[in-house]
């Protein structure tokens, strides 16, 4: 390789590097905010029930719009359906039994 084009290569390949480390620390903060994020909903999940038996109308509104997407009333009953995050930790709880290891629900969930 000539003398002439390694230095413009190598700042090339410097200035790539530079960018690409850039783009790693937004990945990793990225994954912290997505455990944080998870984290909370599963706190929010966990002490829904009691938060909201003694909630106000406008906070058990603000959960129920948290935890629900597209319910409807039919024929004087409430069809709900919840949002994807909380379908799974229902189904979750669901396949959950006494005798079944918690890892093996939660592996679902954690990345590889």
């Amino acid at each position: 390789m000539p003398d002439i084009v390694y230095p413009g290569l190598k700042k090339d390949w410097e200035a790539r590097l530079a960018q690409v480390e850039v783009e790693l620390q937004g990945f990793d903060r990225a994954r912290a905010t997505y455990f944080e994020e998870g984290v909370a909903m599963l706190e929010f999940a966990s002490n829904t029930f009691s938060t909201f038996k003694t909630a106000s109308n406008e906070r058990k509104r603000e959960m129920a719009k948290n935890l629900l997407s597209n319910s409807t009333i039919t024929d004087g009953k409430v069809q709900v359906s919840f949002d994807k995050a909380f379908e799974m930790i229902l189904e979750a709880n669901l396949e959950m039994t006494e005798d079944t290891p918690k890892s093996d629900v939660l592996r679902k969930w954690l990345p590889d």
